[in-house]
């Protein structure tokens, strides 16, 4: 029995199965986590039908296969993920924007692969890479290609425009878990922010991505304007074949400062956070739900090369 493509994690009394090549975390217990062990010892036509179970919803995840005898890969370190602002550079100019409002700048890619190489060494796996718009990076594809070759699970956050058959060709071959990309709300709502003509264009390339089988999350700012539009959203994306929804109010810094007209009342705020927006909206048997890991799991580095908390900090 081979075992690939994901981390074992130990949280408390359970364990927690990270994919490396797609967006799923399998909550175990610690049973299951010791049948696993015993398993990858065995051959497919030695195990018992518990096993069996066992193997075939492992494999429908691609984290076993039946031949070759490999240990259970287990994560020991407290330091799971990165956000990585590889450029603040961006093709828009967002009312809301964190970064427009600062020079521009941008790691270069022997800075990127020292980062990287230092996260993997400090135990990290889940890599998120951001911008500003980071498809603009000329060095993107052999930072994405770096990341694949150091086994880590690989998110992109963009705004959508920039995806093109290469993009999508070499998200492929780099095996990203997956693509967030911004989307808020109605055609209306979502150019306000964004700017004109650039809904459809974003919704029509999240459905190439889609086509081709990479996994699409979409990440709405909930402000006042699209409010009255979230529900239907729901049901656009989920029609869409998005997999998941992530919301988050929209934050007063940056540019937002000088459009008070995206910030919720505290009221509002109140009624958003007790709803639970920011989780995902179509949750998988298999997805866990976590609150934020700042400065226990996860750390942020900005564009100048600054290590943060998180990009609300800096």
């Amino acid at each position: 029995m081979r075992y690939l493509n994901f981390l074992a994690k130990k949280k408390g009394k359970e364990y927690y199965l990270y994919g490396l090549v797609s967006n799923v975390i399998i909550k175990i217990n610690v049973y299951t986590f010791q049948l696993m062990k015993g398993m990858r010892k065995k051959w497919l036509d030695k195990l018992n039908k518990e096993e069996l179970i066992l193997y075939n919803k492992l494999k429908k995840y691609d984290f076993v296969r039946k031949e070759g005898n490999s240990a259970v890969p287990c994560h020991k370190g407290k330091l799971e993920k990165l956000d990585l602002q590889i450029t603040s550079k961006c093709n828009l100019h967002c009312r809301h924007c964190l970064w427009s409002e600062f020079p521009i700048t941008e790691l270069n890619y022997d800075r990127i692969k020292i980062i990287l190489s230092d996260f993997k060494k400090l135990g990290g796996f889940l890599i998120g890479i951001t911008g500003g718009e980071p498809l603009l990076h000329k060095d993107i594809f052999k930072i994405l290609e770096f990341c694949r070759n150091l086994d880590f699970q690989i998110t992109v956050s963009t705004n959508g425009l920039l995806i093109n058959n290469q993009t999508i060709n070499n998200f492929k071959r780099s095996k990203i878990a997956r693509i967030i990309v911004s989307v808020d709300g109605s055609k209306e709502s979502h150019e306000y922010i964004r700017g004109k003509n650039t809904f459809k264009k974003t919704i029509n390339n999240i459905k190439s991505m889609i086509r081709n089988n990479i996994e699409v999350a979409v990440r709405m700012m909930y402000y006042e304007k699209n409010i009255p539009y979230y529900r239907r959203f729901r049901d656009f994306c989920q029609n869409l074949g998005v997999k998941s929804l992530i919301t988050a109010p929209v934050t007063n810094m940056g540019r937002a400062n000088r459009n008070k007209e995206l910030l919720l009342s505290k009221e509002k705020l109140k009624q958003y956070y007790n709803c639970g927006y920011d989780q995902s909206i179509f949750p998988k048997e298999c997805n866990l739900k976590i609150a934020c890991r700042v400065g226990k799991e996860s750390i942020y580095i900005s564009s100048e090369g600054d290590v943060y908390p998180c990009p609300l900090l800096q």
